[in-house]
């Protein structure tokens, strides 16, 4: 699992399509190259705590199903309408996302840089039930409520975590 600073739809017909940008020197880089699939979980304001734990480490370095447990996020089996899509029912993903959506590579991959753009197609949405948590949790998170809370530097990396805005 990574956070994903860059994601764009950039089509709807005759599928829907996104241009993800993937930081090369992180492992989901690594699986999403050889296996050409993934799952873009879009995130609530509450997950705003685990970015340090996803975007700011390597699984390499740190067990980072571990530390989402540890904040309160134990990952999860993946929903119904991703697993009709031809995602593995076993695939584990973090809880109370207000959107999944499975995506399949459908172009080679550009290089950017220090990033690749690929397009993707949206294979599958899973929409789960109930609002995802609390009131005040539910709203989706974004880079400049990021920015805001200094999670993120304003080129979009993580902050360590005691440079935090409650």
């Amino acid at each position: 699992m990574n956070i994903l600073t860059y994601a764009s739809p950039v089509g709807i017909r005759p599928s829907r399509k996104w241009a993800l940008s993937l930081y090369k020197q992180t492992e989901t880089y690594s699986n999403f190259n050889e296996t050409g699939e993934g799952v873009l979980m879009l995130l609530r304001q509450k997950h705003s705590k685990l970015v340090h734990v996803l975007g700011g480490q390597s699984s390499r370095d740190v067990d980072k199903r571990r530390e989402c447990e540890d904040l309160g996020f134990k990952w999860g089996r993946v929903g119904p309408d991703l697993v009709k899509s031809g995602c593995s029912p076993y695939l584990e993903l973090l809880p109370d996302c207000a959107v999944y959506y499975r995506v399949v590579r459908c172009e080679p991959m550009i290089d950017a840089g220090d990033h690749d753009v690929v397009i993707v197609r949206i294979e599958g949405i899973w929409e789960p039930e109930g609002d995802g948590g609390e009131e005040g949790d539910t709203r989706h998170m974004y880079t400049g409520f990021l920015r805001e809370k200094n999670i993120i530097s304003s080129a979009g990396r993580a902050n360590p975590k005691e440079e935090h805005v409650q």
